[in-house]
């Protein structure tokens, strides 16, 4: 979870608050500041209703009767050789409208895909993902460790899971995990009102320099290579082994390749039956980077592995 930005004390981060922040870091601060939750995201009936009306059009060319015609009135031309040569024209024409029709289909779909992994990735995407899960009812550690990866390693964890769900302590963290989220649940439909709800906005960021996500590429592999190290890596189980190895070696290479200091205002309403409850707000500092391609929270990194591990 985002600490206050007054204790907050990363090890790359050298406390000088007041030196100025990187000029690109304040033009898309300006640009980007406001509620996380508005970012625009591709809707899905969007894609739906394109691709269905595509589809509508390619079912009429095909179902569309052949133009049998009628005899010319001028002698001999309404033979039956003109006829098959006008009627295999027409549909030489209609076969490759349709082929055009199918391709683009296809083009276009895959095009909306990419627009929709490409809004759902970007340094936005953490500090949306934690808000979401500010306000969740319950859900296990696995659950957060998957939301909070983003889509990292992906293959990696998703083996390594697999192979941890046959052990009976894995199941048990998993449980001890949803108790222990409800009951925040629970403790803030007390304190907020049953209605309570968490908001980050964005107030503004500033890029990490190149010696700060080094700085935080050593730190990530200490942790990684401490696991390698681990217990579970000299488990009698080989594939168990190899799973881990696996998933240690995806998230060091190509690793960190940037990131940001995220300045955010944290806030929470509700309704009690004394009246509603607003005007609660913590200034917090999040640092997301970005992971083998994809957009994490620095602060999550402990949650994203130790529900694996």
């Amino acid at each position: 979870m985002a600490k206050n930005k007054d204790a907050k004390r990363v090890i790359i981060l050298d406390g000088k608050k007041n030196e100025s922040r990187n000029n690109e870091g304040k033009n898309e601060a300006a640009g980007n500041a406001g509620s996380i939750m508005g970012d625009t995201e591709a809707d899905p009936g969007y894609i739906d209703a394109l691709t269905g009306m595509a589809i509508r059009k390619i079912a009429e060319l095909e179902n569309d009767p052949e133009d049998e015609g009628s005899a010319d009135p001028i002698a001999g031309y309404g033979t039956g050789r003109r006829r098959a040569e006008k009627k295999k024209k027409k549909k030489t024409v209609r076969t490759k409208l349709l082929v055009f029709l199918t391709v683009s289909v296809i083009i276009l779909i895959t095009a909306v895909i990419g627009a929709v992994r490409t809004v759902n990735n970007n340094f936005r995407t953490p500090v949306r993902i934690y808000e979401e899960y500010l306000n969740k009812p319950e859900f296990t550690g696995e659950e957060l460790s998957e939301a909070y990866g983003n889509h990292v390693a992906e293959k990696q964890f998703e083996r390594l899971r697999t192979l941890l769900s046959g052990y009976e302590d894995y199941k048990k963290s998993l449980d001890a995990s949803l108790l222990k989220s409800r009951d925040i649940y629970r403790e803030n439909c007390e304190r907020y009102g049953d209605d309570f709800r968490y908001k980050v906005t964005v107030d503004g960021m500033e890029k990490l320099n190149s010696i700060q996500a080094a700085a935080l590429q050593t730190e990530l592999n200490g942790i990684l290579n401490d696991i390698d190290a681990s217990g579970m890596v000299r488990s009698a189980d080989p594939e168990l082994r190899e799973a881990v190895h696996d998933v240690t070696t995806a998230l060091k290479k190509p690793g960190i390749t940037g990131g940001y200091r995220v300045f955010c205002t944290q806030s929470v309403t509700g309704s009690k039956e004394d009246g509603p409850v607003s005007g609660i707000q913590e200034h917090t500092e999040i640092i997301v980077v970005r992971l083998n391609g994809r957009w994490i929270m620095w602060d999550g990194i402990y949650d994203i592995l130790k529900m694996s591990f």
